[in-house]
């Protein structure tokens, strides 16, 4: 895995189809969604799209790095996933890369140090499988 692309095919994309989820129907790829006046960006991934006129909005926002490898990088990542969280009203952030997923769930707004860390070697483990799907199954 060289390259954040390589996250989301060899992992990420994996782990959404093992839990039934798959792109076009359950999740979008680089959605392009407005951010002020003829402004757009493009979240990684948008989980449980909902998209009718005027109205956007997923409820899971989930953003793919190659490594995030100090703290910094990480708030780099989270202050990015949160401003298009905050676009479509997503109630969960997945921050994820080569080594593993954080999983921000919004209270009264998003936490940064308040997540649950997921290794991808874990996921193998069905208790901790169903505890995230559990947790990105957010309707």
């Amino acid at each position: 895995i060289t390259h954040e692309r390589d996250v989301e095919i060899q992992l990420l994309e994996p782990l959404l189809n093992s839990m039934d989820w798959y792109e076009n129907k359950d999740f979008i790829r680089q959605l392009p969604i407005h951010a002020g006046r003829g402004h757009r960006v493009f979240p990684d991934y948008a989980l449980h799209y909902d998209n009718k006129p005027d109205y956007e909005k997923a409820s899971v926002l989930i953003e793919a790095k190659l490594y995030m490898k100090n703290n910094q990088e990480i708030e780099e990542a989270f202050k990015q996933a949160r401003s298009y969280a905050n676009i479509l009203e997503s109630p969960v952030i997945v921050l994820c890369d080569k080594q593993c997923l954080l999983v921000y769930e919004k209270k009264d707004s998003f936490d940064r140090d308040r997540y649950i860390k997921y290794y991808w070697s874990e996921l193998d483990n069905s208790d901790k499988f169903n505890e995230l799907k559990n947790k990105l199954n957010y309707k």
